[in-house]
């Protein structure tokens, strides 16, 4: 297979700009060309998908280097990508946008929720070849990105060389052990499972009910092929994600249904 050229590479997450997983994402991809940072200024997880429209988004240039420009959007992770493409790639787009390294697995149902999936997500939008990476958290709840460096240097060179379809992304995650102890790489499915959130109940300081959203966990399918069992496990996981939502198997069923109306 013929190596891809890989000259611009746009960089976003939703942990902020000051995050040590973006740092280091744009220390190992400066090795393929020049990297642009657009993140937001502060962490933004769980945003998903959303969108500024209400507000003025406010843009600052933290800091140019021969080969690293780094600023920071007071907006959502999808804000920057938006940003990145429109204002500073206006005649000619990346190569491929990088979103990560979260801190913290996105596995299973997660890729509805995450922030860090929803920058990839637009930028396969734009037309642009995405991947989003996640590191995975020890039991003590805390990434070593050290760790992480190594594992993602040896994975970057295979990642950079697929070809990812019009409407998809990639789905990394890293697990949490030395990269010696990394057993391999899976490509997986999700495990669409339900999550749970544990909603704290306090009281403001008037003493009205307020409640705070925490301890939030993922269940399982129990599938032993999926994203969810193989990080535990101690795998890397790629899992493809068609960022289309339209349910093709459905229209001839829903056509049928609707053609028997008008008749």
């Amino acid at each position: 297979m013929e190596e891809k050229t890989i000259k611009q590479i746009l960089i976003s997450n939703d942990d902020g700009v000051n995050a040590e997983g973006i740092k280091v994402i744009a220390k190992v991809m400066q090795a393929y060309g020049h990297v642009t940072v657009v993140a937001p200024d502060r962490e933004r997880s769980g945003h998903s998908h959303s969108i500024t429209t209400k507000l003025p988004l406010r843009a600052s240039k933290l800091s140019e280097e021969s080969n690293l420009s780094v600023y920071s959007l007071d907006g959502t992770p999808v804000d920057c990508i938006k940003w990145a493409l429109e204002r500073l790639y206006s005649d000619s787009y990346p190569d491929i946008v990088i979103s990560g390294i979260n801190k913290g697995a996105n596995v299973g149902q997660d890729i509805f929720y995450s922030g860090t999936i929803g920058a990839a997500r637009e930028a396969s939008l734009y037309g642009i070849p995405a991947i989003s990476i996640s590191a995975g958290r020890d039991k003590n709840e805390k990434v070593d990105f050290a760790w992480i460096e190594a594992s993602i240097e040896a994975l970057m060179p295979i990642l950079l060389n697929i070809d990812i379809p019009q409407n998809h992304i990639l789905n990394v995650n890293i697990p949490s052990v030395l990269p010696s102890e990394v057993k391999g790489v899976k490509v997986v499915e999700m495990d669409i499972a339900h999550k749970r959130f544990d909603f704290k109940d306090y009281a403001d300081t008037k003493g009205h009910p307020v409640y705070w959203m925490n301890s939030l966990y993922q269940t399982s399918t129990g599938s032993t092929q999926s994203d969810h069992f193989y990080v535990k496990e101690g795998y890397v996981t790629v899992s493809p994600i068609n960022v289309s939502t339209s349910a093709r198997e459905m229209l001839s069923q829903l056509n049928e249904i609707f053609n028997t109306m008008e008749e």
